[in-house]
């Protein structure tokens, strides 16, 4: 098994598909609730945003700045059909627009 298989299947093994079509990151978190998966590329090893590495995985090999946002609105999910690509004034307007965001923010940040 290549490489990139094994780094797939890993990547695969940390997703749980639920009934609503979201496919929830089971893995390991980053604070404000993205999931988080360590990847070793030919340039060295790097923690991903899960959402953000399912949507290379699908799409594109290299996305440069730009974010990559959640239609579900769940910030854990991993479903290439529920991301899109936008850009940082995008995704504030995302994040401000979604009163779970802000929930969760506002939690992170009294518990700090």
């Amino acid at each position: 098994m290549s490489y990139k298989d094994r780094t797939y299947d890993r990547f695969w093994s940390r997703v749980k598909k639920l009934d609503n079509d979201c496919w929830i990151w089971i893995g390991g978190c980053f604070n404000h609730g993205h999931g988080c998966f360590g990847y070793t590329s030919p340039t060295g090893y790097k923690d991903y945003q899960a959402h953000r590495f399912s949507w290379i995985l699908h799409n594109l090999p290299e996305i440069g700045k730009k974010c990559v946002l959640h239609l579900c609105q769940r910030p854990n999910c991993v479903n290439p059909e529920h991301l899109y690509l936008g850009d940082h004034s995008d995704n504030a307007l995302d994040y401000w627009n979604n009163p779970k965001s802000r929930a969760v923010a506002h939690v992170i940040q009294t518990t700090k």
